[in-house]
């Protein structure tokens, strides 16, 4: 009887180490999976950069350090040069395959602290920290250079018009980017 109760002892421990262990398994799983929609959330999907909400928090958050800091701190804002004719007479498939080379273009050619976010349609902005604005016309223009060369097979060529500008003490976040477009 002793023999017999202590293997119904043992065999419940297993089963409670078993299903313990599947549920640290499945929540395991589901933090990954939650950190993986996470990172979906704030990533364009078509670009592969920032979407505009993750880009629009993290600007703020740099012009608050850029504020308390006195640090400074540039905006380069983009968008390619006639996208509604590419669009209307290479269709909106062409369109897409322009947006995301676009997107790829910029996240390998910029520095790996600087922050790249689809704004609007075909509009981009690029935070660039620690830089003033002769500095972001430098980047501005080889951006604009490196597009320009970039071969957007069967199109023609692609160009893009660049705004920037450097953040100015006191600025909220509306005034900061308003005058970079």
């Amino acid at each position: 009887i002793t023999i017999r109760l202590l293997r119904e002892a043992y065999a419940e421990q297993v089963s409670i180490l078993r299903k313990a262990r599947e549920q640290l398994l499945e929540r395991r799983l589901l933090k990954n999976d939650l950190e993986v929609y996470k990172r979906r959330s704030r990533i364009d999907g078509l670009t592969k950069v920032l979407n505009k909400t993750a880009f629009m928090e993290l600007l703020a958050t740099h012009i608050n350090y850029a504020r308390e800091q006195r640090q400074p701190l540039a905006l380069i804002m983009m968008d390619i040069d006639g996208f509604k004719e590419i669009n209307d007479i290479y269709g909106h498939q062409a369109g897409d395959e322009v947006l995301s080379a676009l997107g790829q273009i910029l996240l390998s050619n910029l520095r790996h602290n600087d922050l790249v976010g689809r704004y609007w349609g075909d509009e981009f902005m690029v935070i660039i920290p620690a830089t003033g604005v002769e500095h972001a016309r430098r980047i501005a223009e080889k951006l604009r250079r490196i597009v320009e060369a970039h071969e957007f097979n069967p199109l023609p060529q692609v160009t893009i018009s660049l705004g920037r500008r450097a953040y100015q003490v006191g600025e909220d976040l509306g005034a900061f980017i308003q005058p970079a477009a």
